[in-house]
């Protein structure tokens, strides 16, 4: 796993910049750099409306008493697409427009869906007991005196 992040973390700077390079050459520095920060505006954007919307969904499954175990995964991967979006480079632009589109976003919610464990306590009140049911403590009361 630490392999494939660290090439992660050394190719894909190398094919940004060699793609930033040659688009700077095709359209120029100024063209480029707008380009680079329209897209992240625009991403910005865009993440904010899916996310509120899956915010929302959420909300909703959890008020009719459902596990929003996907729109939990949705909201990952919309995460993940800002980060792309916000990250200068045209190959993570085009990846985090990719995780944006609804049927890649949910696809790969439901495979990321697939390696999680989600575990649910049905009932728990906020000290962990079962609603209802009361905890006793123990507590001794009683003086106390300092000597020096």
């Amino acid at each position: 796993m630490f392999g494939r992040l660290f090439l992660l973390f050394l190719i894909v700077p190398f094919v940004e910049i060699t793609l930033l390079i040659k688009l700077g050459g095709m359209i120029g520095v100024v063209p480029t750099i707008a380009l680079m920060i329209i897209t992240a505006v625009i991403g910005a954007r865009l993440v904010r409306q899916a996310g509120f919307s899956t915010w929302m969904e959420a909300q909703r499954r959890m008020a009719a008493g459902e596990m929003p175990g996907q729109q939990i995964c949705e909201g990952l991967v919309l995460l993940i697409a800002g980060v792309m979006l916000v990250t200068p480079g045209l190959l993570t632009d085009i990846a985090g427009i990719a995780l944006l589109l609804p049927s890649v976003r949910r696809k790969l919610a439901a495979q990321l869906g697939k390696r999680m464990l989600v575990q649910t306590v049905a009932g728990t009140g906020p000290m962990g007991g079962q609603q209802g049911q009361h905890r006793e403590h123990s507590t001794i009361d009683g003086e106390f005196e300092r000597k020096d």
